[in-house]
């Protein structure tokens, strides 16, 4: 939605308001009407930008969140508690170690001897060097001793965050999340990077920094430069990265699928978050970058330029030589349940597939049931008892007619080495495999690994995910 559709009347009863894209401006107009309201809903606002994408929550003056990690409270077993006026130390068998925080709130139950303990809650004061202990702040001192065995139990607490309107926030830099541990620092690069594209957009009439630019980019510098300079001393960066800054002025025109998709995903979670109390919002930026992906500063500007083709948003980011190749690419998808479905889109959506040899295998042995529409999207009701290999081929050539895309309803296994064989593999450029069980996965990786082919695996489990990606020679196999 946008500024000039949205009234306080359409905000008005609503739980959460969610800005996809947009300028600050209307970010901000939005995020007011938002906190004008009684209750207020709670404003969440994503963005991408070529390989740049952004996350803002506003979940108001007090948002109690009831399970901060959706985790079953954790248990150790208790070898030990001292009687100590300071607080007793509780030591934990060497099976597991203390995985508490200072202030945590923790019960015991089943304890022998020291049966005093199981009359309140405690509050952890103090960890020890030893992962295996930890001090209470309770005066441990005229309990009974200790005997040989208790449990002790993390005890979840409401936790109260503040959150500030959108206006302060920006200004202020507020609190950032670290997306990737490798890059310290980036996302408060991010955020000027992102405060010098709205403005500059609001200086040039709504228009983005053209791709590829020097012009533009080196006003999107000077931009970062000074806002850098206004910021206080506590939160101003000692070194921009200039690199970084042109080529985010570069390719904030681009628009690749798998980005938008994934942060897409993370939008959507933090809707969950705002809605069911569970789970730690972002508080309140969130930065996410892969310009690791960017192909060599040499590749000539030409390269990136439109040409008329339905990939020109990606070919802003990533240049028409390597959008060649990725057409050109033959790759075997292993399983067309939900992460399936997810990954097919995408590679249509890149053009994945399309060139003259490019290739899309999909196997899958299981047919649509009515629980699988919730989350395999590629589905409809229409599709139940249908092959799903078969349905998400159909569905994704009619998103791009142009990807080339073969469909099997057999497992991967010794049983059909006679159709996935060694030249089936040797065709290949790489394996993709959405699938739900281990020894189907490490039979696929043995076969990576011998015919030298990389492969990329990833599986979720309830609000978890994860992904690998294992190429033979380079990484450690699956």
């Amino acid at each position: 939605a946008s500024q000039d559709r949205i009234s306080q009347a359409d905000i008005l009863g609503h739980s959460v308001v969610v800005l996809c894209g947009g300028s600050l401006t209307e970010a901000i107009a939005i995020n007011k009407m938002c906190r004008s309201q009684s209750p207020s809903p709670c404003f969440v606002w994503g963005d991408t930008r070529g390989v740049e994408a952004m996350i803002f929550n506003d979940f108001g003056e007090k948002f109690t969140i009831l399970d901060s990690d959706g985790e079953n409270p954790r248990n150790w077993m208790v070898s030990n508690v001292t009687q100590d006026a300071n607080g007793g130390v509780v030591s934990v068998t060497e099976e597991s170690h203390v995985d508490l925080a200072v202030g945590d709130t923790v019960v015991f139950s089943g304890v022998d001897g020291m049966v005093e303990l199981m009359k309140t809650e405690h509050i952890v004061k103090e960890l020890s060097n030893s992962k295996y202990e930890f001090r209470i702040a309770t005066d441990t001192s005229k309990f009974t001793l200790f005997g040989n065995t208790g449990n002790v139990t993390e005890v979840k607490k409401p936790v109260v965050h503040h959150f500030d309107p959108l206006e302060k926030a920006v200004a202020e830099s507020g609190t950032i999340e670290a997306s990737d541990f490798a890059k310290e620092g980036r996302q408060y690069l991010l955020l000027l990077c992102y405060r010098a594209m709205w403005k500059f957009t609001e200086a040039h009439g709504g228009s983005l920094p053209r791709t590829h630019n020097d012009e533009d980019a080196d006003e999107m510098l000077k931009i970062v430069t000074q806002m850098n300079a206004d910021l206080a001393e506590k939160i101003r960066l000692a070194k921009i990265d200039e690199q970084m800054v042109r080529d985010f002025s570069f390719t904030c025109r681009g628009k690749l699928s798998p980005m938008d998709t994934a942060i897409g995903g993370v939008l959507c979670q933090e809707v969950l978050k705002a809605c069911t109390f569970k789970f730690t919002p972002f508080r309140q930026w969130f930065f996410f970058d892969a310009q690791e992906v960017l192909p060599d500063s040499k590749t000539p500007r030409a390269s990136f330029q439109p040409i008329g083709s339905r990939y020109d948003a990606q070919i802003a980011v990533l240049g028409r030589d390597l959008q060649e190749r990725i057409e050109k690419l033959r790759y075997f998808l292993v399983g067309a349940g939900a992460i399936g479905c997810e990954v097919l889109k995408v590679w249509a959506m890149m053009g994945l597939g399309v060139g003259k040899n490019g290739m899309i295998h999909i196997t899958d042995m299981d047919v649509i049931e009515r629980s699988n529409i919730s989350r395999q999207f590629l589905f409809r009701e229409s599709d139940i008892e249908h092959l799903k290999s078969e349905t998400a081929a159909n569905a994704v050539k009619q998103m791009n007619p142009g990807v080339h895309i073969s469909s099997y309803a057999l497992c991967v296994g010794r049983e059909s080495e006679n159709v996935y064989n060694e030249d089936f593999y040797a065709s290949l450029d790489g394996v993709c495999t959405a699938l739900d069980n281990f020894q189907a996965r490490r039979y696929v990786d043995q076969q990576c690994v011998t015919q030298g082919k990389p492969m990329i695996d990833s599986g979720t489990l309830g609000a978890k995910g994860n992904t690998q990606v294992i190429v033979p020679g380079l990484t450690e196999s699956y």
